[in-house]
Parts: C-alpha cells; sequence; structure tokens
C-alpha cells in the first residue's frame, strides 16, 4: 500500500468522525475539498484549494480536526499542518466572498429575523472554472454547481441497487433519460444516511455529462434558505432569482427545512412554477414525504406531489453486503466474506455508520499493522456490536405482542388472515418498521414470507386507525415499551 493510499484511507476514519460533528452543509462546504498529505500519529498534513480555506479550518474547525484524529489514533493528538495545494490558488477576483458568518447546523426560526438576517451562512462561488490537479485515489473530487459542491463517488453507477431504493433509482434515471419531463418534480424521501444526496447528485452528474450545455443548479435547502436571507438584506432580489430561474434542472437537498418559513416558502413558491412552467426539471429530497413535513403550505405540499414521490428504505441484508464489500474496494482492501457479513449484519442504521464501520476495521488494521480477519473486525467494531444487541429486534416485538392478544409466533406467520391473528401481525409489521431498521422485505420474510406490499398495507392500516382509535394507539405504544424492555432484558 502507497503512502498516499495509506494516508487516505487513515483520512476517511478522521473524516468520519468529523462528519459527526458538523452538519453536511458546513461537511460538503470545508471538508470536501480537502485532501491528506500525509497522516500519522505525530502528524497530520491537509491540503485545501486556497488561503480562505486554510484559514477558516485553522479558526473554526482546528479542535474538531484534532479531535477526531486523537479518536483514531487511539487518543493521541498530532500536530495539524494545512497548506494551499500548489498552483491552485485562485487569482485575485476569482472567488467573490459574499459573508463571513458561520452556517448554523440546522436553520430554526424566522427566516425574516433581524440576527438571522445579519448572519447567512458562508458563500464563497468560484467565478473561474476550477483548475485540475491530481487527487489521492482514496479521496473523491469534487465540482461545484451553481450552488454547492458534487461528490465525484456519488455517480449512478456507485449506487448500490436493492429492493428498499429501486424505485427511486428507476426514477431518478428516467429524470436524465427521458427528454420529456414525466417525473417532474420527482420528490425522494427517507431517514438520514440512506442515499439521499448519492442519488440527487448522481442525477447533477448524469445530466452535465449528456447536457453539458445546460445549467444545471443542486443545492442544499438551509443553503437556499440563506442566500435569500443574504439577497433581502443586500437588496439583491434580482440577482437571486436570475440564479435559481434561469437553471435547467434544479436539484434542493433536504427540503424539510422550509418547514415555518414563510417568506422563504413564499419564494420558493415563484422560483417552482416559473421552472415547472417552462418544463424545467425539478427534483427535492427530504426526510420525509410532502405530507409529513410540518408548517409546510399547502400549495407547496401539493406540487411538491405533483410529479412521483418515492421513498428510500433502509437496506437489506443483501444491499448492506454490497456497501460493505463496494466500500471496502474504495479504500483498497478486499474484505474476507465472514467479515463483509459480520460488518452487514451488525451494523444495520443506515449506510453512513456502515460505511463508517467498514472504515473504522481497515483503518484498526492499518494502524495495527494487522490483516483484516473476523477477530479484528470484532474488535474494532465491539461497542457497534454490543449496542446492536441491546436492540430491539422482530422477536422481541413479537413476544410482547403475543402475550398482549394471546396468540401463538406460528399463527402470526402463518397463513391465517381473521381478524384475531390479522390485527396483531399488522401492529407487529407496525412496530417492526417504526423500532428496527428492516426492510418492508425483511420484515415480510419473517411473518411467513409475505411480500412487500402486504406489509406495507398492514403499516399503513394500524397508522390509519390509530389516529383515530385512542385505545389501539395507547395499546401499540404499550406494546412499543415492553418490546424495548425485553429487548434490554
Amino acid at each position: 500500500m502507497s503512502r498516499e493510499h495509506a494516508a487516505g484511507n487513515v483520512w476517511q476514519g478522521v473524516l468520519t468522525r468529523i462528519r459527526s460533528c458538523v452538519s453536511e452543509q458546513q461537511f460538503d462546504t470545508w471538508f470536501r475539498s480537502v485532501e491528506p498529505a500525509s497522516c500519522s500519529e505525530d502528524v497530520l498534513e491537509l491540503t485545501v484549494p486556497n488561503t480562505f480555506s486554510r484559514e477558516w479550518l485553522r479558526k473554526k474547525y482546528a479542535d474538531i480536526i484534532l479531535g477526531a484524529a486523537a479518536s483514531a489514533n487511539g487518543g493521541r493528538r498530532p500536530t495539524l499542518r494545512i497548506t494551499v495545494r500548489e498552483g491552485e490558488e485562485p487569482d485575485a477576483g476569482a472567488v467573490a466572498v459574499a459573508t463571513a458568518a458561520e452556517p448554523s447546523s440546522h436553520p430554526s426560526g424566522d427566516e425574516g429575523d433581524s440576527a438571522s438576517a445579519r448572519n447567512p451562512a458562508i458563500l464563497i462561488e468560484s467565478v473561474l472554472p476550477a483548475r485540475p490537479h491530481a487527487r489521492a485515489s482514496s479521496t473523491p473530487a469534487t465540482e461545484r454547481t451553481g450552488g454547492a459542491w458534487l461528490n465525484a463517488d456519488y455517480r449512478f453507477d456507485s449506487f448500490v441497487v436493492g429492493s428498499g431504493n429501486r424505485l427511486a433509482y428507476a426514477a431518478a434515471m428516467a429524470v436524465v433519460d427521458k427528454e420529456q419531463r414525466i417525473y417532474n418534480p420527482l420528490f425522494v424521501h427517507g431517514g438520514v444516511g440512506l442515499g439521499k444526496s448519492h442519488l440527487l447528485q448522481a442525477i447533477c452528474q448524469a445530466w452535465k455529462t449528456r447536457r453539458p450545455d445546460q445549467r444545471v443548479m443542486y443545492v442544499p435547502c438551509e443553503q437556499f434558505i440563506n442566500h435569500f436571507i443574504a439577497a433581502v438584506d443586500g437588496g439583491n432580489l434580482d440577482r437571486f432569482r436570475r440564479r435559481y430561474r434561469d437553471a435547467d434542472i434544479l436539484v434542493m437537498d433536504d427540503v424539510q427545512f422550509l418547514a415555518g418559513k414563510e417568506r422563504t416558502q413564499e419564494e420558493f413558491f415563484h422560483t417552482f412554477n416559473h421552472l415547472h412552467q417552462r418544463q424545467k426539471q425539478i427534483v427535492l429530497s427530504a426526510e420525509v414525504p410532502p405530507r409529513g413535513i410540518a408548517g409546510l403550505s399547502e400549495r407547496l405540499m401539493s406540487r411538491f406531489r405533483w410529479g412521483m414521490v418515492c421513498e428510500l428504505e433502509q437496506p437489506g441484508f443483501e444491499t448492506r453486503l454490497d456497501l460493505v464489500r463496494q466500500r471496502g474496494e474504495h479504500l483498497g482492501q478486499q474484505l474476507p466474506d465472514d467479515v463483509a457479513a459480520f460488518i452487514a449484519e451488525n451494523v444495520r442504521s443506515h449506510i453512513r455508520e456502515l460505511e463508517g464501520a467498514v472504515t473504522r476495521v481497515v483503518g484498526h488494521a492499518h494502524l495495527s499493522g494487522q490483516n483484516v480477519d473476523l477477530a479484528l473486525a470484532r474488535e474494532a467494531l465491539k461497542d457497534l456490536v454490543v449496542e446492536r444487541r441491546r436492540r430491539v429486534t422482530i422477536d422481541h416485538i413479537a413476544q410482547a405482542v403475543t402475550r398482549q392478544y394471546g396468540v401463538k409466533l406460528a399463527e402470526l406467520q402463518s397463513k391465517k388472515r381473521t381478524q384475531v391473528i390479522a390485527l396483531p401481525r399488522q401492529i407487529c409489521m407496525f412496530l417492526a418498521r417504526r423500532l428496527t431498521g428492516h426492510s418492508l422485505e425483511e420484515v415480510g420474510g419473517f411473518f411467513g414470507g409475505r411480500d412487500h406490499s402486504t406489509v406495507l398495507y398492514g403499516v399503513e392500516r394500524i397508522r390509519k386507525k390509530a389516529k383515530d382509535d385512542a385505545a389501539l394507539r395507547e395499546s401499540v405504544e404499550q406494546l412499543a415499551a415492553q418490546a424495548l424492555t425485553i429487548a434490554g432484558s
């Protein structure tokens, strides 16, 4: 393994820890373009594209970087050196700094508040194209659209497709392939770390390749909000509107942050209408479906549902296994089958944690000079494995439900459809989706091999009934508490 490759592997472990300490926008803005020159227990040397990035990292993020490095090094804090990459410092005037206030992790409150208006997020926009330069193989290249950075690793061919994301993937491909705007808007929703940003950025990358003369705008919702605040405060609304309304495709991540922000919603409503009426493509993502965004205006909610709404579900075991193997290959390490299966079985929360687990195993092997085997993986991930064992499983849920309703597990897993069996079975399915990381397919497999549509029907039936039936709602909550108690015993 070359020195550059080794440094890249260690830096990936440090990045995983940094990511848990900062917001996604902060991570994308300040850490995507950072590259490791050398990583050891004594010295962490990083390179950045310009002086502004170097000074900002030193001023705002040095403690976070060193803390993450110490965590990866077993507690030892190295010396931090940050240098500007040779030949990459932009000419004077090539970078326009709009403001210099630290971006908030989560937008909150009324965006018209004077304090918020005085503190928009940092915006550094490249006016000239980035100069090409060599990059370590383990560090993804990045490219800037009109709004935010694109991660070169976030492509369609690197997106692992499984039962839980196949529909969203197919819809995203159709958005790029079809000249007619058949899914407009495309709205993708799912929990944290399930691949929403990957899919959205893959759309942008493919669109730029297919239509190089068209303008692609990819922007996190938080950045859109901050740009709007700055435009209102600076009297530059016309420029702001041209920026977003001249796009051929507008891709916005995490639109749930529009909740409760009436002025920004009003502006986005008109931007949406302008683009849609001109047959320009709109792609949106959120952690919840449109109707689940509290504080979103009815007219925006209805527009979000005009096109195609797709859910990204928790990946099943086979998909997790593919993700583990892919991450290992990305880090230059072919994982033994038993190690890959061990990680896929014990890390189920979301894709980022799964990738972080692989990085931890590979980094542990590199730092200790050992081969990657099952014993090393168990040692490197012992805290995750203990946490996993404490989590609730479908078995725990089934124990609670069978006690409450006086039925047998074999009956819940049978083909019987009588009300006395169907109701507790559907409650089990509902709680399995709520309390575990299992996909619809996996839940159906536990209950006698039922398909995902049957599970979805059962989950939705309990959700709707519980809204109107206080007794059922209370019973479901009690069963959830019992399942958690069983899991912790």
